[in-house]
């Protein structure tokens, strides 16, 4: 049995101010990585909402050139909405969700998708979660780069 605690929501860091769109989140911002796991699931980084210091975490986060790897902001997403409106996906164990904790980000962690999904039922699950996006983003200050 997974004793695995989740917080209420989570945090999705959005790479591109075109992956907004008069203040929505667009389903772009849901992409999941192309290479397949060894459990054969493709997965797309988050960060759990323990305590403030995970927004700060995720806002701050750097590419390998030093700039601002989320120059859109970042989108919060409730876990119970994420579950409502991908149940069916979740319940045929196509769409899951972990902890999985990088050096220096406890409150990483990654959605996932099973690999054998087509690329028009991945789009599906990606709308599902930029509706559930809807406009809860917190924007990146101005001039940061």
């Amino acid at each position: 049995m997974d004793t695995t605690h989740y917080p209420d929501d989570f945090w999705r860091g959005i790479s591109n101010k075109d992956f907004i769109a008069n203040g929505q989140v667009l389903p772009d911002a849901f992409q999941f990585d192309k290479d397949v796991r060894e459990d054969g699931y493709r997965e797309m980084s988050i960060n759990w909402n323990d305590c403030e210091k995970a927004l700060t975490i995720a806002l701050n986060q750097k590419k390998e050139n030093g700039k601002l790897q989320f120059k859109g902001g970042i989108a919060n997403l409730k876990l119970s909405l994420v579950e409502l409106i991908l149940s069916d996906y979740i319940r045929q164990g196509q769409f899951s969700y972990e902890r999985r904790e990088v050096e220096g980000n406890p409150y990483h962690g990654n959605l996932l998708v099973s690999h054998t999904l087509d690329k028009k039922i991945r789009s599906l699950i990606s709308n599902g979660l930029a509706l559930a996006a809807g406009t809860n983003i917190t924007y990146q200050l101005e001039g940061m780069e």
